[in-house]
């Protein structure tokens, strides 16, 4: 699943949201997409603050994940392409828990 979209519209909201003042561009939010959300997190607010946006975070992304999370064009065929060809597919997260 490809969860750039997601990612960057729910750190400009997440932006919105805490602090106003703490903002980056969107273009630049496509690389928070793979680090650990903490650390991401760390590049913008202080410490004590973490706890706080790790779950706004996870309350915005909640609300946007239906509209927002879509698959890689062709990914489907491919993954039975490879399935039919006798390869063991696994799915690998990082995601906490499950929406």
């Amino acid at each position: 699943m490809n969860t750039d979209e997601l990612i960057a519209n729910t750190f400009l909201k997440l932006y919105d949201a805490i602090e106003p003042n703490v903002r980056r561009e969107k273009a630049e939010l496509y690389y928070y997409s793979g680090p650990p959300l903490e650390e991401n997190l760390k590049n913008d607010y202080p410490e004590d603050k973490i706890p706080q946006c790790i779950d706004k975070f996870r309350e915005i992304t909640t609300k946007l994940i239906e509209r927002e999370l879509v698959e890689y064009p062709n990914a489907r065929e491919v993954l039975a392409s490879l399935k039919k060809k006798g390869f063991n597919l696994t799915i690998n997260t990082n995601r906490i828990t499950s929406y």
